[in-house]
């Protein structure tokens, strides 16, 4: 049999082992140490240290592809007046990036970060295909690209999935009808993205 030393309760070794686990997991997903002002409802550290930055539109899309990805981003600069939000454009050289690709099965669209939360990067992808091919949609591409593209530059935004709220979000993953996406981050994102910047 091996001595517990100290006189430690059975399983408190495991317990704090357990708890440091817990605060790492956190701090990896994002739940952890929000920004000032940021509750941890809505707050995701994988965002950017601003909400002021250009991105591109990266690589191969037609005409119509391109506008719907732009309305995405149209869409949040819509809340300029209540967040203090620009994301810009540019045909130039950026680590920041919205893009058409092939996602995983049960996936239309996605967000991947890299670097520190005040040099952040990140790539958005966007699954056209998927989109497109889905017959329930064929009446709202458009809705739902753009819907699509709001949500996961909603991560670049230091907004999380699913926030602990009964109000409507752009982030939430709630079943909406197929032509019921919303078209503009609604009043809680915006007052989330407000107090987190």
């Amino acid at each position: 049999m091996i001595q517990r030393a100290g006189g430690h309760r059975p399983g408190a070794r495991r317990t704090r082992a357990a708890l440091a686990m817990t605060v790492v997991l956190l701090a990896v997903v994002g739940l952890a140490a929000p920004a000032s002002g940021a509750r941890s409802d809505y707050y995701l550290a994988a965002g950017s240290g601003t909400n002021v930055f250009s991105l591109r539109l990266a690589g191969s899309m037609n005409s119509t592809w391109r506008g719907f990805l732009r309305d995405g981003v149209s869409a949040w600069n819509g809340t300029y007046s209540s967040t203090g939000t620009v994301i810009s454009i540019t045909s130039g050289s950026t680590n920041k990036s919205v893009r058409l690709g092939s996602l995983p099965s049960g996936m239309i669209g996605r967000y991947q970060y890299g670097g520190s939360r005040s040099d952040r990067t990140f790539v958005v992808t966007v699954d056209a295909e998927k989109i497109a091919d889905a017959p329930n949609r064929i009446s709202s591409i458009g809705s739902w690209a753009r819907f699509t593209t709001m949500h996961e530059l909603g991560h670049a935004l230091s907004l999380k999935d699913n926030p602990d709220t009964s109000s409507s979000t752009v982030m939430d993953y709630k079943p909406m009808s197929w032509t019921g996406v919303y078209s503009a981050p609604r009043a809680y994102d915006r007052s989330a993205v407000a107090s987190i910047y």
